[in-house]
Parts: structure tokens; C-alpha cells; sequence
């Protein structure tokens, strides 16, 4: 490829929030960060009292003969890792995969851009604080990416991120910023705070001859407060 295209950054916007750290191009990086692997928490389900006697099971609780079931108090879900991003105002649905560090700190991207990275040290959909931090590569070399939709999404668009257990968590767009890739604000992987939802790829002018786009596009969206379940 040579010369220079413009990526156009969408429709209108009141943009906030600036963006850095490596371009992220098919073997690209992102930013520097330490990940924690965050997996899964285990459910558990409370089990009432029962007095002497014959026992028999009633869901998953313990009863014994001749009593009538209490409520079984069972514990929320706790959250788990994301599989899928999807953008219904775009049609775009991705597969989500765990992404850690290379050695020099920078997040390391999934190489297929039809996929999209979740950095494992953020927050996990569904917690009440921190930053579900999703990222991808704006295309490959002979087609777009999942991440190309940030292109398109406009503010008050819904977003939604499906959990490895199929929960479905929807996020509503709030904001987007095109920024020059050297000024990335590291408030936007907060570990704590209001829950939230931000999506980063790149963006701006293609530079053919560095190999790279100038900028990265970011997207700040905030939880609905009603919960999609499978």
C-alpha cells in the first residue's frame, strides 16, 4: 500500500476522552498494562435446616419427608469472562477472547481482526466498578474488522456483550474521541469506579509508509441497568 487514506471517524460527535499507546495493526499493540487472569467465580446454593427423617431431594436442596420446601436461597451468577461483542445498529457480531501482555508491557491483540481482545486484567461484564476494556485491530490486509463499527456507532446506540455463560449485558454509548495514539489517558483502564464499557481500535489517516494509522478511536459506553439472561 502506499500514500496516505483517511478513515473517517463517524458521524457527528462531541468526543471526550484521548487515546494512545501502539497502533494496532495485525500484529499490533496497544498500551502497557500488567494483566491479571480473572476466570470465573463459582455460585453456590444455600441449603435449609431439615429435622430428622427420610430425605429427598427438590431442586438441588436437601429435604426431608412430610416438609413442605422453603425458598432455596441461591446466591447471583457472579460474573464470568466475555465470548461475543455485538453492535445491532451495525449488524457486526464478534467473538471476544482473553488477551494478556508481550514482554514489553503492550497488550497484545488477537491477530484475526474479525475477533476482538478482552484485557483480563479489567473488569468482567456485569460487576458493579471498573472497566470492561475490549479492543481489536480496525482491518486486516484484505478486509475490515469486528472493530471497524466504531466507525458507525453513534451515541445513545446500544452495545451489547454477551458472558461466557450467555448473559447478555447491554451498554449504551455515551461517547467516542478520535485522538492522536501517543496521548492514551490511562484512566481508561481503571480497575475501579462506575462500571463501564470501553471499546478502542484505530483510526485516523493510514500512514502507508510507517505502516500504521495515526490515531485510535475510543468508546465509552455505560451499563443498562436490565440484564439480558439466555
Amino acid at each position: 500500500m502506499s500514500g496516505s487514506r483517511t478513515v473517517s471517524s463517524g458521524r457527528g460527535w462531541s468526543l471526550v476522552l484521548g487515546v494512545v499507546g501502539a497502533v494496532l495493526v495485525l500484529v499490533g499493540t496497544l498500551l502497557l498494562v500488567r494483566p491479571q487472569v480473572v476466570g470465573a467465580r463459582p455460585f453456590e446454593v444455600a441449603t435449609p435446616t431439615s429435622p430428622a427423617g427420610p430425605a429427598v431431594l427438590v431442586g438441588d436442596a436437601e429435604y426431608r419427608a412430610g416438609e413442605v420446601p422453603a425458598a432455596v436461597a441461591v446466591a447471583p451468577l457472579s460474573p464470568v469472562p466475555p465470548g461475543r461483542l455485538e453492535f445491532p445498529s451495525v449488524g457486526v457480531d464478534a467473538e471476544v477472547v482473553p488477551v494478556g501482555v508481550l514482554p514489553s508491557g503492550d497488550l497484545q491483540l488477537p491477530e484475526d481482526p474479525a475477533r476482538v481482545g478482552w484485557w483480563a486484567g479489567g473488569a468482567l461484564p456485569g460487576e458493579s466498578r471498573g472497566t470492561v476494556v475490549l479492543a481489536g485491530h480496525m482491518d486486516g490486509l484484505r478486509r475490515s474488522g469486528a472493530m471497524s463499527a466504531l466507525l458507525s456507532v453513534e451515541e445513545n446506540d446500544v452495545v451489547r456483550v454477551e458472558d461466557l455463560r450467555g448473559r447478555v449485558h447491554e451498554y449504551r454509548v455515551v461517547a467516542r474521541r478520535l485522538s492522536p495514539r501517543q496521548s492514551l489517558d490511562p484512566a481508561l483502564f481503571a480497575t475501579d469506579g462506575s462500571h463501564r464499557l470501553v471499546l478502542i481500535t484505530c483510526g485516523g489517516t493510514f500512514d502507508a509508509d510507517a505502516g500504521r494509522y495515526t490515531d485510535n478511536i475510543v468508546v465509552v459506553a455505560e451499563p443498562v441497568l436490565t440484564e439480558r439472561r439466555p
